[in-house]
């Protein structure tokens, strides 16, 4: 006889929950290692940069609404692209959402309708930051919904119009240095962000 979910223990419910919170977040985190910054032109010199002036670093300087690069198909007539808000929580830390902007197109080209609906993704708090003319960096620690942590790097390159997100674990192995953090940009423009 098959039980009901309800009637299983309250442990047992539990970690199924656990387990699919996990999932989801071990999804976000994998998406989130690809790096931005490529053939953009963001890293064409300081002389993208007013006066070479250094790039704005700290929780205050990454909110705002940042949309997503990719485009995601759905057909010829119809696209869409992931936008987030990040809002300041406290002196170095941020809390940040999702939701899909949709668009009539199969391009993500016109203009975008935002869906009434918002993922929370967590709080990401910062411990230090690091900037020059050409790239900024903001490493912390980001506590998803579910409880998870995970060290995380919030980057910018070029200019302070784009930002590019990447977890890795908390000792953020081959990422420490703003040297790393901005190699690691140059990758692919998959997990990049622009202020909308």
């Amino acid at each position: 006889m098959k039980r009901h979910a309800s009637n299983k223990p309250a442990s047992r419910r539990g970690m199924g929950q656990r387990a699919a919170a996990r999932g989801v977040g071990a999804l976000l985190v994998a998406a989130s290692l690809a790096a931005c910054g490529g053939g953009g032109g963001d890293d064409d010199g300081p002389g993208n940069v007013p006066g070479g002036q250094r790039l704005a670093v700290g929780a205050s300087s990454l909110v705002g609404d940042w949309l997503s690069r990719t485009c995601i198909p759905g057909g010829t007539t119809r696209s869409s692209r992931l936008r987030l808000r990040v809002v300041q929580v406290g002196d170095n830390a941020v809390s940040y959402s999702q939701t899909f902007v949709r668009y009539a197109s199969g391009d993500c080209s016109g203009a975008g309708t935002a869906d009434g609906r918002t993922t929370p993704l967590g709080i990401v708090t910062f411990s230090r930051s690091d900037a020059n003319a050409r790239a900024a960096a903001n490493w912390g620690l980001w506590v998803l919904p579910n409880g998870l942590q995970s060290g995380a790097i919030w980057g910018k390159k070029g200019r302070d119009t784009a930002l590019c997100i990447g977890a890795t674990d908390r000792a953020f192995s081959g990422l420490g240095s703003l040297a790393a953090v901005s190699s690691w940009m140059d990758l692919s423009d998959a997990s990049c962000h622009d202020k909308s």
